[in-house]
C-alpha cells in the first residue's frame, strides 16, 4: 500500500466538492505498492522579483529514488483541440496540457530555489480524465502515453508504475530531499480542522443509525415513504439502501429534484446507479429511445416541459424498466412526476421516497403514493450544538438535535441595505479564512434566486472568486465560473452542505411566510460548523433579534415533556379516534385542514387543531364535540393550574368564539401527581381536568385589549426597560443573557441571590463584582464574594483542612443520575418522581487505595431495587459515604420506602452520609466561581482539565436522564445504546472523580 500524505487525508476533506479526487486517492492507496509516496491536493507556490506564482496539481507521485509523476485529475466533460484537452470554466476555457506544463514548471523552478540550481527534479506528468472517452486518440494535441481516459480508466495504476517504476532506495538522499520539499507546502488549520473532521465523522458515523432501522423493515412491495428532518441521514441512506441493490443485481434509479445535488450522489455513488434529475431522466430516457434531443438553453424556459411531453408519447420498452427507483427530496416533486416514473418500473419494484417537509420551497403539495409504508426520523445529526438552539428559537421549528459536537456557532450582522453585501461579504469570508477555513469550505448561499439576489451580477467579492453556475450546458455538463467560493440559490444548493454557510438575501422581501420559514430553516441547516447571516434592517426576521435568544437545558427539556404529555392526551382523549392537525407543512396548512375539517361538523375529537384570527395563531390541545357545540382542554405538563393558565385559555377562547364557532365549555388538564402507574400503557387518571369556564369567561373581554397592546409592542423599537425580577417570573426570559450585562470579566449577576438586589446595581450603571462601592453590599454572602473578587485569588480556610483530617477510612465518594418522567414508564412509579437509575462509587480504602465500582442497567426492566442491592452490598457497613448536595440522602430515603425489605440497611447507608457541599460553600471560594457552588462550578476553579464542559456527549443531568430514556428504548440502534453507555459511565464516574479531588484539595488547606 503507497504512503499517503497528508495521512489523515480523508478526513481532511469532508467536503463532496472533493469525491472524485478521494475516490481515486483510495485506488492509488490501496493499488500502489509501498516503494511510492502519494500527496493529494498539492499546492505550490514561487516568489519573483515582480510578482508570485501560484498552483495546484492533484497528485504528486514519488519513487524510492526521488523521481516525481504529477498528475492533473480533470472531471467532466472536456473539448478535444489542436492544443491538446481543453476545461470550459464559464466563458473562459484552459488547455488542461498548458496548465500542468505551467505547473511543473514553477514546482522545478522552485525545488532550484531551495536547493541549488544545480538540483534538478525529474519529474514527469500524467492526464487523468475519468468522465471522458478521448475520441481523437491520433490527435496532434493528444499524448495518450500520459492520458488516461475514461475507456483506460482500469488500468491507471499500470500506466502510473510504466511512467514512473519504483526506482532504486540507494540514493535515499535526494529522496528524502523530495519528500521535505513537497511535505513543507502543506498548509494545515488545526483548530477548524478539528471542528471540520470531528463533526464528519460524527455525522457519518451517527447516520448509520437510520439505515440500521431501515434494514429491520420487511414487508412487499419494499415501498417507503421516509418523512427525516434535515440532517437525520437520508443521504447516506440513499448510498447504502443503493449499494445493496446494486449487489443484488437490481437496476436502479436514483433521482434528485436539483442538479447541484444529482452531480453530488452520481460521484458518490456506487457503480450500476443511474443517478440524474427527474428532467434528466426524462432528457436521457429519450436519448436512449432514439430520439435527437438539444442541450437546454437559458433563454428557453420551456424546454423541460417539451421534453416530458415528447417522453410520454414513446413506447415503452421492457429493457427500459427499473427494478428499483430512489427519490431525494421528494417534497419537490410533483404528482404528474411520480404518475410518469411508476411506467418506468417493474412489477413490485423496490422505491425509498425520501423528504422533508419543511424543505418544501415551493408550495407543492404532498404527493400522494398509495401502498406505501412511512416512517418519520426527527432527529438532526448534522447541526452542531451551539447552532441548533439559534434555528429552532428563530424559526420555531422542532427537531431533536443529537450531534453533541459544539461547532463555531452562530453570527449576524445587521447590514444599511443591500448595497452593503459585497463589502460585508468579502470581509465575513476574510474573517472565516483567518479562522482557519479553506475557501472551498465556505458556501455563499442566497435565499432568493440567483438572478434576484444582490449579487446577482457579481463574480468576485473582494478578492475572491465565486464559482457559479452561468447557466449554459456543454455535452450535458452545468458550466460554471472559475472560482474557489461556492455561490449558490437555496433551490439549488439544497440536499448538499458545507462546513461554513454564509446566508445572504435576507431582506425585506422575505415575509415572515411559511414558505420563507422552509427557505431559512433549508439554508441555516446546510452549515455544519459554522453559521452566518448577513441580513437588513427591514428584514421581518431580524425586527425582535431571535439571535440573540438562549433557552437554558431545563427550558429545552421542557418542551420535551410537553410532547409526551400531549401524546397521551391524544391516547386518553382519544382513545383511538380522532384527527391530529400536523404542522409540517406549515402554520397556514395547518389552519386550513383544520378549518376544512370544522365545516364537516365532525363527530370525533380534534388535537392540535389550528387557528387564526386577526393576527392571532393558537393551537387547542383537545378540541371535543358535545352535540351543542365544543369543549376546549389545554393540556398542560404541570402539576396544578398557574395564574398564566387562565390567560392561555382566555385568549384560545377568544380566537375560537370571533370565527363564529360555538364554545360550551373550556377546561385545564394537569398532571395529577398522586397518579400511579399501573403498567400496561394504561395512563387513564394521569391527567387531572378542572373547569375553568366561568373564569375564562371574566377574562374574555379584557383580550382584545391584551392582543392589541402586544402588537403594538411587536411593531415598535426595542423598549429601552431596566432588568429587574421580570426578567425570571413567571419563567425565565430568553433574552435574559442579553439584558444583563455579561461581557465583563465578573458580571454582576456573579453574586448569585435576589433578582431584585442585583438589577438595582444593573440599573445604577454598575456591570462587574469589582465596580461595586462597598457600602452597597448588606449581604454577608455577597460580601464576601466582592471581597474574594477583588483579590482575584481563591480563598481556602483552614477549616477544610480540619474537616478532611476527620474523615475516616474508607471513605466512599458516592453519585446518583436519576431520571423523573412526567410520563412513569414503569409500574408503581408516579409522575416526576425521581428514581435512581445508576451510580458510581470511588473507593478510597486507605491513603494512595483507590478503586471504583458502578452500576448502570439498560435492560428497560426498572432498575432501582438491582441498584440498591448493589449499592448495599458496595458500600459496607463502615466508613463515611461522601456526597455533594443531599440529594443522595432523599434518592436512598425514597429506595427505602420503596422496598421495605431493603429499608434497614439503606437507613444505614443514610447514617454515614456526609455532604461536602457546606463545607465548600462555608470554606472555598474563586472568583471564577462567579456566586456558584454547584460541584461544575467549582471542579474547574481546582483543576481546570476536569471541566464538564470537556466531556464529549453527555455532561449535564438532564441530559443524562434523556441519553438514559433513549438507551432502553427498543428502536433505538445497537451502536447508539453503547455509545449511550459509554457516556453515562463517564459522565457518572466524572462526578465522583470530582469529589475526590475536591477532598484532596481541600486536605491541603492551611
Amino acid at each position: 500500500m503507497a504512503r499517503l500524505y497528508p495521512t489523515d487525508a480523508f478526513e481532511c476533506n469532508p467536503d463532496s466538492q472533493h469525491a472524485a479526487e478521494l475516490k481515486t486517492l483510495k485506488l492509488l492507496a490501496s493499488n500502489l505498492p509501498n516503494d511510492y509516496a502519494v500527496f493529494h491536493s498539492q499546492h505550490w507556490s514561487n516568489a519573483g522579483a515582480k510578482f508570485t506564482q501560484f498552483g495546484e496539481i492533484d497528485f504528486i507521485i514519488v519513487n524510492q529514488s526521488g523521481q516525481v509523476l504529477a498528475i492533473e485529475q480533470k472531471n467532466g466533460a472536456l473539448q478535444e483541440t489542436e492544443d491538446g484537452l481543453v476545461k470550459h470554466y464559464g466563458q473562459k476555457r484552459k488547455s488542461v496540457n498548458t496548465q500542468i506544463q505551467r505547473n511543473i514548471g514553477g514546482i522545478m523552478s522552485k525545488f532550484s530555489t531551495q536547493h541549488g540550481n544545480d538540483a534538478k527534479l525529474d519529474i514527469d506528468y500524467l492526464i487523468y480524465c475519468p468522465d471522458h472517452r478521448v475520441v481523437s486518440i491520433n490527435g496532434a494535441g493528444v499524448d495518450m502515453c500520459r492520458t488516461v481516459d475514461h475507456a483506460s480508466r482500469e488500468n491507471l495504476t499500470d500506466r502510473i508504475t510504466q511512467l514512473l517504476t519504483p526506482g532504486s532506495d540507494e540514493d535515499t538522499g535526494m529522496r528524502d530531499r523530495v519528500l521535505q520539499f513537497f511535505s513543507h507546502t502543506l498548509h494545515i488549520a488545526p483548530d477548524v480542522g478539528a471542528f471540520v473532521d470531528a463533526q464528519h465523522q460524527t455525522y457519518t458515523r451517527m447516520l448509520e443509525g437510520l439505515s440500521e432501522v431501515i434494514d429491520h423493515l420487511d414487508f412487499s412491495p419494499f415501498r417507503l415513504r421516509v418523512v427525516g428532518t434535515a440532517g437525520c441521514g437520508k443521504t447516506q441512506l440513499t448510498l447504502q439502501q443503493s449499494s445493496r441493490l446494486v449487489e443484488q443485481g437490481r437496476r436502479v434509479l436514483q433521482l434528485c429534484f436539483n442538479r447541484p445535488l444529482a452531480d453530488k450522489m452520481r460521484r458518490l455513488a456506487p457503480a450500476g446507479v443511474e443517478v440524474d434529475t427527474y428532467y434528466g431522466f426524462c432528457k436521457s430516457t429519450l436519448e436512449s429511445l432514439g430520439t435527437k434531443v438539444s442541450d437546454p438553453t437559458s433563454d428557453d424556459p420551456d424546454y423541460w416541459r417539451r421534453i416530458q411531453e415528447q417522453l410520454m408519447t414513446q413506447l415503452i420498452p421492457d429493457d427500459a424498466l427499473y427494478d428499483a427507483l430512489i427519490v431525494d427530496e421528494g417534497q419537490d416533486f410533483l404528482q404528474e412526476w411520480w404518475d410518469i416514473l411508476e411506467l418506468f418500473l417493474k412489477p413490485n419494484a423496490t422505491v425509498l421516497w425520501l423528504e422533508d417537509p419543511l424543505q418544501n420551497l415551493r408550495k407543492n403539495p404532498p404527493v400522494e403514493l398509495p401502498g406505501f409504508v412511512a416512517y418519520r426520523e426527527k432527529c438532526n445529526f448534522r447541526t452542531p450544538a451551539t447552532i441548533a438552539p439559534f434555528i429552532k428559537s428563530v424559526l420555531g421549528v422542532d427537531f431533536n438535535q443529537k450531534n453533541q459536537l459544539p461547532g463555531l456557532g452562530v453570527r449576524t450582522e445587521a447590514l444599511k441595505d443591500s448595497a452593503h453585501l459585497v463589502k460585508a461579504v468579502a470581509h465575513r469570508i476574510n474573517e472565516l479564512v483567518k479562522m482557519g477555513f479553506n475557501q472551498s469550505q465556505i458556501a455563499i448561499v442566497s435565499c432568493r434566486g440567483i438572478q434576484s439576489s444582490a449579487l446577482a451580477e457579481a463574480t468576485k467579492v473582494g478578492p475572491y472568486a465565486l464559482k457559479r453556475f452561468t447557466g449554459e450546458y456543454c455535452n450535458g455538463e452545468q458550466i460554471y465560473t472559475d472560482g474557489d467560493i461556492t455561490f449558490e440559490s437555496i433551490y439549488r444548493f439544497k440536499g448538499q452542505q458545507a462546513p461554513a454557510v454564509i446566508l445572504v438575501d435576507l431582506d425585506a422581501r422575505l415575509d415572515q411566510s411559511e414558505v420563507r420559514r422552509h427557505i431559512l430553516y433549508c439554508g441555516m441547516t446546510r452549515a455544519t460548523v459554522r453559521l452566518e447571516l448577513l441580513y437588513t434592517e427591514d428584514c421581518p426576521w431580524a425586527v425582535n433579534h431571535p439571535e440573540l435568544i438562549t433557552n437554558s437545558a431545563n427550558t429545552e427539556a421542557s418542551f420535551e415533556v410537553g410532547h409526551e404529555v400531549g401524546d397521551i392526551a391524544v391516547q386518553l382523549y382519544g382513545e383511538g379516534r380522532g384527527t391530529y392537525i400536523k404542522y409540517e407543512q406549515g402554520m397556514p396548512a395547518a389552519v386550513a385542514q383544520t378549518q376544512a375539517l370544522m365545516q364537516t361538523g365532525p363527530d370525533e375529537p380534534i388535537f392540535e387543531a389550528t387557528f387564526e384570527y386577526a393576527g392571532v395563531l393558537v393551537r387547542v390541545d383537545v378540541l371535543l364535540p358535545d352535540g351543542k357545540g365544543w369543549k376546549i382542554v389545554e393540556v398542560k405538563s404541570s402539576t396544578k393550574i398557574k395564574d398564566e393558565h387562565y390567560w392561555d385559555c382566555a385568549i384560545q377562547a377568544w380566537v375560537f368564539q370571533q370565527l363564529g364557532y360555538s364554545l360550551t365549555s373550556i377546561a385545564l388538564a394537569h398532571i395529577n401527581n398522586q397518579y400511579v402507574y399501573n403498567g400496561q400503557q394504561d395512563y387513564r387518571g394521569l391527567l387531572q381536568e378542572t373547569d375553568l369556564s366561568m373564569e375564562v369567561a371574566e377574562l374574555v373581554p379584557q383580550v382584545p385589549d391584551l392582543i392589541a397592546k402586544a402588537q403594538d409592542t411587536l411593531k415598535a423599537k426595542e423598549p429601552e426597560i431596566g432588568v429587574g425580577q421580570h426578567c425570571t417570573k413567571p419563567y425565565d426570559c430568553p433574552f435574559l443573557n442579553h439584558c444583563w450585562p455579561s461581557d465583563t470579566r465578573y458580571p454582576i449577576r456573579g453574586l448569585g441571590g435576589s433578582k431584585k438586589t442585583l438589577s438595582k446595581l444593573v440599573n445604577d450603571g454598575i456591570c462587574d463584582i469589582t465596580e461595586i462601592p462597598t457600602d452597597k453590599l448588606t449581604n454577608a454572602k455577597h460580601q464576601r464574594i466582592h471581597r474574594i473578587t477583588l483579590t482575584g485569588e481563591p480563598e481556602l480556610l483552614p477549616c477544610a483542612a480540619e474537616f478532611v483530617a476527620n474523615l475516616d477510612y474508607p471513605r466512599y465518594y458516592l453519585d446518583f443520575e436519576t431520571i423523573g418522567p412526567a410520563v412513569p414508564i414503569w409500574a408503581g412509579t408516579r409522575p416526576y418522581q425521581a428514581l435512581p437509575i445508576q451510580w458510581s462509587c470511588h473507593i478510597e480504602q486507605a491513603p494512595g487505595e483507590m478503586r471504583h465500582a458502578e452500576f448502570l442497567d439498560l435492560s428497560g426492566e426498572p432498575p432501582m431495587r438491582a441498584l440498591a442491592e448493589a449499592m448495599i452490598h458496595t458500600l459496607g457497613t463502615k466508613g463515611p459515604i461522601l456526597m455533594y448536595t443531599s440529594y443522595e440522602q432523599r434518592v436512598i430515603l425514597g429506595l427505602a420506602d420503596a422496598h421495605p425489605d431493603l429499608a434497614d440497611p439503606l437507613n444505614a447507608l443514610v447514617g454515614r452520609l456526609v455532604d461536602l457541599a457546606p463545607v465548600a460553600r462555608d470554606n472555598y471560594y474563586h472568583p471564577d466561581m462567579m456566586g456558584s457552588w454547584s460541584i461544575k462550578a467549582v471542579l474547574p476553579t481546582i483543576d481546570a482539565e476536569m471541566d464538564y464542559a470537556k466531556l464529549e456527549g453527555i455532561n449535564q443531568g438532564q441530559a443524562a436522564s434523556a441519553g438514559f430514556i433513549e438507551a432502553i428504548d427498543v428502536n433505538t440502534p445497537t451502536q447508539r445504546v453503547e455509545e449511550l453507555k459509554t457516556e453515562l459511565l463517564k459522565y457518572c464516574r466524572f462526578d465522583t472523580e470530582a469529589m475526590v479531588r475536591l477532598v484532596e484539595h481541600f486536605g491541603q488547606a492551611s
